[in-house]
């Protein structure tokens, strides 16, 4: 759909629409087994264009780009993005026009996310790999302010400390419902999600020992010789090790270096990245994590997606069985939203 020509206000929409989502608790004889309670935050049930984490990450962005006065939104994004897809749907019902800086060569016909962006009235602009790389740079952005006048940058993904505030009132509405818990688990891209729990959990949870538990979906720690030159500036996220041959190598954690960078210091909330499950890096997939979800979606008639929530309750499910999550444990998974980027894709 174009704009719409009677635009609706952000701080109304959000005002207006239920911002709580559902608990659902999944009862299965492989976590009964364990001991072990699982409820999933149905953040997918949030809004059918505006959905699940982007829901959160957009909310307090487009609220400040109205008040601003901003008519456009310029954000950045893969081909098969869901934050992509989900800015444009925002921009044509708040009446904001909306440019996506797409990674990679245009080619035709566009794909099922990228043609619906379209369809919603946003601007795709493609660029390299290489240029993709420096998209954050100050000589970058004046280039695209040259280019398509001002506007309200988003980053890629929708992740800033605007989106953390909104993240952060997810456990605001887990507090509101009276359930116990004893970890919130979230898959993890760029680390927006997880920075909005464990900052929510100082705000509403100070000095509990409820855990934010992020499960990366993506290759997020990598070992070298030398560390690479935009290196981690916390040292508890590189470790040195010697190999056989007597030689230093580092390995480097990013997703929790980002995750830190986002958050003021030193908050004493417990919180962890578990790595083991990308599975080959973003977007990979398994014949193993395939099972997993259509057994589980034929069980619970719960849609999960491949990229990210169907990793998420993958690794859960293996690390109870491994016994990494004890006995007992109370457990709350976001379902953060049916990623648009596995329709049809090839």
């Amino acid at each position: 759909m174009p704009l719409d020509p009677m635009p609706q206000d952000p701080k109304e929409f959000f005002r207006t629409v239920p911002n709580a989502a559902s608990l659902q608790q999944i009862h299965d004889t492989r976590l009964d087994q364990q001991g072990v309670q699982l409820y999933l935050k149905r953040e997918d049930l949030l809004h059918p264009t505006i959905s699940g984490n982007k829901w959160r990450k957009l909310k307090y962005n487009l609220i400040k780009a109205h008040e601003l006065g901003h008519t456009k939104l310029l954000t950045f994004g893969g081909a098969y993005s869901n934050h992509i897809l989900a800015t444009a749907a925002a921009g044509a019902r708040f009446g904001i026009r909306t440019i996506g800086i797409i990674r990679g060569e245009e080619y035709s016909p566009l794909n099922p996310v990228l043609a619906q962006a379209k369809t919603y009235g946003m601007a795709l602009h493609y660029v390299s790999r290489a240029a993709y790389r420096h998209k954050m740079e100050p000589a970058f952005l004046e280039k695209l302010r040259g280019a398509h006048g001002e506007f309200y940058l988003l980053p890629e993904g929708g992740t800033n400390g605007l989106a953390i505030h909104g993240c952060s009132e997810i456990v605001r509405e887990l507090q509101l419902t009276g359930l116990e818990y004893d970890v919130i688990a979230t898959p993890c891209g760029t680390g927006g999600t997880l920075a909005g729990l464990i900052y929510g959990l100082h705000t509403y949870h100070l000095g509990s020992m409820k855990q934010a538990l992020g499960i990366s979906v993506l290759k997020s720690k990598v070992t070298g010789s030398s560390p690479p030159r935009h290196a981690p500036k916390n040292v508890s996220m590189a470790s040195q090790l010697e190999d056989r041959a007597g030689n230093m190598e580092v390995s480097i954690d990013f997703l929790s270096q980002t995750v830190l960078d986002l958050l003021p210091p030193n908050l004493p909330v417990h919180w962890q990245i578990n790595h083991d499950y990308a599975l080959g890096g973003y977007a990979k997939i398994t014949s193993e994590l395939t099972a997993f979800i259509h057994h589980f979606e034929q069980t619970h008639h719960i849609a999960l997606d491949p990229v990210y929530t169907g990793k998420m309750l993958f690794a859960l499910y293996n690390l109870v069985k491994n016994g990494q999550i004890l006995h007992g444990t109370k457990i709350i998974a976001l379902l953060t939203g049916v990623n648009q980027s596995t329709i049809d894709r090839p």
